[in-house]
């Protein structure tokens, strides 16, 4: 939503609290209520960097593929579009037509995504006094999983427009205080198998080098991130029975979270056999492992092999710094504007 729409969301909401204090007013009616809300509903977002960061990734391979003339890769990673939000709050609202609220939300979401790599090569190379049949192939699959969560903290200022025993419309606005967590699983799974036998010239067999294994590798990492967030809308409450109405709303919510922060892991294992049929293959493992703190950075990644440009999401330990291949390195931003339509229950008491 650009600016000028929520300045209108602002000035709007204004317009119709400054109307209902002038009615309220008039009509000289007092009362207190209290209250307690629960709802559930869908959050839209534009998810910022994340989002860029998929975007970049289903243009970066198919770029490849198409600079290695084959299908080498396959992306199935769809943009984070939609978080589920759930929300309690307690209100109290004052002569039938101004109310404030604490609320505190739940907006949650996992967003999985994986990419495959398949290679295959079936050559013959001819040498001087020998030649090679290769019989090589590679199989990886990629798998990421992020979570987003969001706990907003928030107050909401109510004007309400009473629609006699049926219920009322309102309209509310409000900053709050979001509390944001970001997670990333990201495993690899490839296995390998390079087979190179070796023939004279005159097509006698001569030996086999053999390199067969499966790679493991895992990393994740959970940052957080804390900002002040606003939220515009409007609703109506339908009265179900005393003290009881059910209530459906729809707001506009801006929280952009710029400074994220915490721990990072990673661990992998090769297992392999390898070495020359003449000798005997030996077995071998390898495996690494380390941890740090640090944060997310948003930079532009140029391939060396699509010369195309990709957005990039990626936790180091400190600022990377800029070379040829990478630019525009600055905090990575993640953000949760957009729509929340929701329907709940308001259970209230008229205190008098």
């Amino acid at each position: 939503m650009s600016k000028r729409i929520l300045k209108g969301f602002v000035v709007l909401a204004l317009i119709s609290v400054l109307a209902a204090a002038s009615f309220a007013a008039g009509q000289q009616k007092s009362g207190i209520q209290v209250g307690f809300k629960l709802r559930g509903g869908l959050n839209t977002i534009n998810g910022g960097d994340f989002n860029m960061m998929i975007k970049g990734f289903n243009n970066y391979y198919p770029d490849l593929n198409d600079y290695y003339g084959e299908d080498r890769y396959k992306v199935d990673w769809k943009e984070m579009k939609w978080l589920m939000n759930f929300q309690g709050e307690f209100y109290l609202r004052i002569m039938n037509y101004f109310g404030i609220g604490l609320g505190f939300e739940y907006i949650t979401k996992k967003n999985p995504g994986t990419i495959t790599y398949n290679w295959t090569r079936n050559t013959r190379s001819y040498y001087s006094y020998y030649y090679i049949d290769y019989a090589d192939s590679t199989k990886d699959t990629m798998t990421y999983e992020h979570t987003a969560t969001v706990i907003p903290i928030t107050l909401n200022l109510y004007g309400f427009f009473p629609l006699g025993s049926m219920g009322d419309i309102y309209i509310t606005l409000g900053p709050g205080y979001y509390l944001g967590t970001f997670e990333q699983d990201y495993t690899i799974k490839e296995d390998y198998d390079d087979l190179d036998n070796y023939y004279y010239t005159n097509g006698r067999y001569w030996d086999t080098w053999k390199n067969k294994g499966t790679y493991n590798y895992q990393n994740n990492y959970k940052a957080t991130s804390n900002v002040v967030g606003f939220h515009i809308g409007a609703g109506f409450n339908f009265n179900l029975m005393k003290g009881v109405a059910f209530f459906g709303e729809a707001l506009y919510r801006t929280a952009n979270f710029k400074d994220w922060q915490g721990d990072y892991s990673y661990e992998w294992t090769d297992t392999y056999q390898y070495g020359w049929a003449s000798t005997g293959y030996m077995n071998q493992t390898d495996r690494d492992d380390d941890q740090y703190s640090g944060g997310l950075w948003y930079y532009d990644y140029t391939s060396p092999s699509t010369r195309k440009t990709y957005p990039r999401l990626t936790f180091f330990e400190d600022e990377p710094d800029p070379f040829s291949s990478v630019k525009n390195i600055r905090k990575g931003e993640i953000n949760i504007n957009g729509i929340v339509l929701a329907v709940g229950i308001r259970i209230y008491l008229d205190l008098f």
